[in-house]
């Protein structure tokens, strides 16, 4: 199922949640050395900062998150609000998260890094709260 939009008055599509009801798992790890913001783009199009609480999820850390298919994530660096990209199953560099109907497999692993990086390279990835 693929997630709901909105049109803005200046024509361009905004995203926003679906509501599917159908579980998803994600386990976001910080693979840049700045400190991310992850957020849930939630019903009405409306960023909702799941680290906001804890100062970011910082260089090494994870965040596992029960979520729901049609729900997108997006992520953000804490200080310049600069878009952070993940290596999609399709190994291209995409911005925006879909998660998709948990199918009993553990959670997919979605590596957040800067445009042009390479991602977790050999390093020790530090625990994170769960959510």
């Amino acid at each position: 199922m693929m997630p709901a939009h909105r049109q803005e008055q200046s024509g361009e599509r905004r995203l926003r949640s679906d509501n599917s009801g159908i579980r998803a798992f994600a386990t976001f790890i910080n693979c840049s050395q700045r400190t991310v913001k992850v957020f849930w783009i939630d019903f009405r199009g409306e960023r909702v900062d799941y680290t906001r609480e804890r100062g970011g999820l910082k260089p090494r850390q994870y965040l596992q998150m029960h979520t729901f298919e049609g729900h997108p994530w997006i992520f953000r660096d804490k200080d310049s609000n600069d878009k952070l990209v993940f290596k999609s199953v399709h190994n291209q560099l995409e911005e925006v998260y879909f998660p998709v109907a948990w199918d009993g497999r553990p959670a997919p692993i979605i590596k957040i890094q800067i445009p042009g990086f390479t991602p977790c390279k050999n390093f020790v990835v530090k625990t994170f709260e769960s959510t």
